[in-house]
């Protein structure tokens, strides 16, 4: 710590989180190295489940334990090999960081998701969203607060001449408090956090710890007035995500600490990355803007990327992919995935039609399904008692189809022997384009079309078809 009212010195710059790769040991050295004012724990999301933001956090939590299940992060009912995935992983990193780090004498900053993020993003054991369960909202900031002061403790036990800086981090934050995180139907949203209890449930983390805190916020809309009145030392923001400025001024003018998102966090697709010196000047201007005197800007401001590094999603050689799903949630991409990357291509192959269920009787069973979802039948696109399907309006998807299986073996979970049976219809506006895109993603041809549709495998073997009108 130094005498300033912020825990870094002058002039410092630092990085948000996470890094590609899969090599702790490098990703901390180049840390280390380039970041020497406020260097950072590196998150790397690359090595897959457990090394994701909800994941690695989830993994500090004391007496939730959490288990990935359909690809998503839920509290589980006893520890498993999850859990210990995760917290090996975390264990290698503080082991890497001490042994590099070892004789380091400053701020060193440490990330882990924060409770909103994280209710927005694990599911109960029953299923839904944390989220919609106040009391299970109250249960896991008090084990997040009690896990995260553990952790703080860790890095300070290996770090005996450092001061530990901690960084929450809250993309959904703002759409927990709009109340636009989707249910799990897509049709609603949960209802809205009001403002003076997540002020509370945040304050009750940040205090908890110990050690100053700043709440890193990557979507629109940062709420800065909770963020400084619940007790946190400094903001992370993307600038470019600034439009209204009063806001940002009135909250550094009460000394609230800016750690600004100028800085790119990857070379732009076309033309060459800004200089350290354009950068500087970027925030220079913003902080001429304000209105504040430049003999406080080094001391009040942190020059950052705008958002840690996403990165390929996509397995690559000597790469595991990330969670295929490690959502939080909101109305934007970052709201909905804080941790996972978005993907090489600039577009989807094709709309999500329908899901389809084999079964021996498929009226009988769509009028199952109709009455417990509540959706309507579509007979103008149902076959008679052979393919039903139930959905919205026409156009509205996706839809749920039911198609005669007349010798169909039910599943019977979780008998590996009898797995559960479906497969995905995927609209498609142009199907030789959509064939080549899917065959160089890894699916194969399997026998078998029709009008408007073509059949194939996925790369584990699952049928699915792209369809077009």
């Amino acid at each position: 710590m130094t005498d300033l009212p912020w825990p870094w010195p002058a002039g410092a710059a630092t990085g948000i989180g996470s890094l590609p790769g899969t090599d702790i040991a490098e990703a901390q050295r180049i840390v280390l190295g380039e970041l020497p004012a406020l260097p950072h724990l590196p998150e790397l999301p690359a090595r897959g489940p457990g090394a994701d933001l909800i994941g690695r956090t989830g993994g500090l939590l004391v007496e939730l334990p959490v288990e990935l299940y359909a690809a998503r992060w839920r509290i589980a009912l006893r520890p498993g090999r999850d859990l210990r995935r995760a917290r090996d992983l975390m264990e290698r990193d503080l082991d890497q960081l001490a042994e590099q780090a070892e004789e380091y004498a400053g701020p060193v900053k440490v990330q882990a998701a924060g409770p909103f993020t994280l209710a927005a993003a694990l599911e109960l054991p029953i299923g839904g969203r944390l989220l919609r369960d106040p009391g299970a909202v109250r249960d896991l900031a008090g084990s997040l607060a009690e896990g995260l002061r553990g952790h703080v403790e860790a890095v300070a036990r290996r770090l005996p001449r450092a001061s530990v800086l901690l960084q929450l981090d809250e993309p959904s934050l703002p759409a927990v408090l709009a109340g636009r995180v989707p249910t799990e139907s897509g049709f609603g949203t949960h209802r809205a956090v009001e403002s003076e209890v997540a002020r509370a449930l945040l304050r009750s983390v940040i205090e908890a710890t110990g050690v100053p805190t700043v709440v890193h916020c990557c979507a629109p809309d940062v709420p800065l007035a909770l963020i400084q009145a619940a007790g946190a030392v400094g903001v992370a923001l993307d600038l470019g995500l600034v439009t209204d400025l009063d806001p940002l001024g009135e909250a550094i003018d009460a000394g609230l600490g800016l750690l600004a998102g100028a800085a790119p966090a990857l070379p732009p697709p076309t033309g060459r990355a800004p200089t350290s010196a354009q950068v500087a000047d970027r925030v220079r201007q913003l902080w001429d803007q304000l209105g504040f005197p430049r003999r406080r800007l080094a001391e009040q401001v942190v020059v950052t990327p705008p958002a840690a590094w996403r990165g390929p999603p996509r397995r690559t050689p000597g790469r595991s992919s990330p969670p295929a799903g490690t959502p939080a949630a909101g109305s934007s991409r970052s709201e909905v995935f804080p941790s996972y990357p978005p993907g090489r291509m600039t577009g989807m192959i094709g709309q999500l039609r329908s899901v389809v269920i084999d079964c021996p009787d498929p009226r009988a069973l769509a009028g199952f399904y109709a009455e417990l979802l509540g959706l309507p039948l579509i007979e103008d696109n149902s076959d008679g008692d052979d393919w039903v399907v139930l959905g919205g309006p026409p156009g509205h998807q996706p839809r749920i189809a039911f198609q005669k299986a007349p010798d169909l073996r039910p599943p019977d979970w979780p008998d590996p022997d009898r797995p559960q049976q479906f497969h995905l219809d995927v609209t498609v506006d142009d199907i030789e384009a959509a064939e080549k895109a899917a065959l160089a993603l890894g699916a194969r041809r399997l026998p078998g079309e029709g009008d408007g549709f073509r059949v194939y495998a996925d790369p584990a073997g699952h049928p699915f078809c792209l369809c077009w009108d």
